[in-house]
């Protein structure tokens, strides 16, 4: 089992909106990936606290582009609150669709 925290800073990149997905974890300030990118990390198993003023509670849309791993995102630190599951390979452009837009505090990755 891999423990341990990363979070990335973005980068301005080519792609839509302030970032390119580079990692396997995502996750932008607007739907449709578009706007910041405020998480932009390896699939490292464990929780993980969306750090800063931005990204904490601003995620709008979000992608797993894991091959093994599942994400969970949290409406409190220290991933409580289980807001939404994403299986290996998906993801969501819009949270509001979920009613959970704007809502996220933390993630967790699980090899389930």
């Amino acid at each position: 089992m891999v423990t341990g925290a990363a979070v990335f800073s973005a980068t301005p990149a080519l792609a839509k909106g302030s970032g390119q997905c580079q990692h396997q974890i995502c996750m932008w300030e607007d739907i449709n990936y578009d706007g910041d990118l405020y998480v932009d990390a390896p699939a490292v198993v464990g929780c993980h606290d969306i750090h800063g003023w931005n990204g904490d509670n601003e995620i709008s849309s979000v992608r797993n582009k894991s091959d093994r791993y599942t994400l969970y995102l949290y409406s409190e630190d220290g991933c409580v609150g289980e807001l939404i599951k994403l299986h290996p390979n998906h993801d969501r452009a819009d949270l509001a669709y979920y009613f959970v837009n704007d809502d996220a505090e933390s993630y967790a990755v699980r090899d389930e």
